[in-house]
């Protein structure tokens, strides 16, 4: 019962890889296109107070990038899992967001189209390779 369980979630998992793709490959392919421009990198750092008196301090940089859309000029703060540290003050980069959407924004790079995704869809893999090894033990 349970390996059917765990490759159902599996095929689940895969599905929904499947339908990041597709709406990632829309974007790409629907998407406005423009020319952004880095005008600040904002830093941040916060803290938190774990249960035993341990402090953990998270620290990161979000990139503050200005696009024109409908002749307005539009500041997003980008925060995105990709890691964009490289980018500095003044950087000109390709970004894409779908119409009418500006604050979905993403900086253009083909290569991510496929990790997300990919990503998605090699957990539900694994997944189901366990649920097989599990219905043969």
């Amino acid at each position: 019962m349970a390996t059917n369980v765990l490759f159902c979630l599996g095929l689940l998992i895969i599905a929904i890889g499947i339908m990041l793709f597709f709406r990632k490959k829309k974007l790409y392919r629907d998407g406005i296109r423009t020319i952004g421009k880095v005008i600040e990198i904002e830093t941040y750092t916060y803290l938190n107070q774990g249960p035993e008196f341990n402090t953990v301090y998270y620290i990161g940089i979000t990139p503050i990038i200005e696009v024109e859309d409908r002749g307005k000029k539009i500041r997003i703060a980008y925060n995105s899992i990709d890691d964009y540290s490289n980018l500095s003050k003044g950087d000109e980069v390709e970004v894409i967001y779908p119409k009418g959407k500006v604050e979905e924004l993403l900086i253009c790079n083909e290569k991510e189209l496929y990790k997300g995704p990919l990503s998605v869809g090699l957990v539900g893999l694994s997944i189901i390779i366990l649920a097989l090894i599990l219905i043969l033990v």
